[in-house]
């Protein structure tokens, strides 16, 4: 039983393309921004909620756990964003 290999022609030049964008002064203002975007989340996510590891094995029920993680945080950020606007007209209202 013989295993192949193979290349995507296209690889190549995708990551050029990649190393031209990040060359440039906005690839390296994204390159920079991305790590304080990204990191944030997962230390949040691991601080504040508790997450420290999957409980059930493989990538694609690893990948289902992680998904449902990130639907719950967005639920409660839209949660808080309407929580908050409620309860400034409610504030507003009151002031009438």
């Amino acid at each position: 039983m013989g295993y192949t290999i193979k290349i995507s022609e296209n690889l190549e030049h995708y990551k050029q393309q990649a190393r031209r964008n990040l060359g440039t002064q906005q690839g390296d203002k994204l390159k920079r921004q991305r790590g304080v975007e990204i990191e944030s989340c997962f230390g949040d996510i691991k601080m504040n909620d508790g997450f420290r590891r999957f409980n059930l094995r493989g990538i694609p029920k690893a990948q289902t756990g992680f998904g449902l993680i990130a639907i719950a945080r967005n639920v409660r950020k839209i949660w808080l964003k309407l929580f908050h606007i409620s309860s400034r007209l409610l504030k507003k209202a009151h002031q009438i």
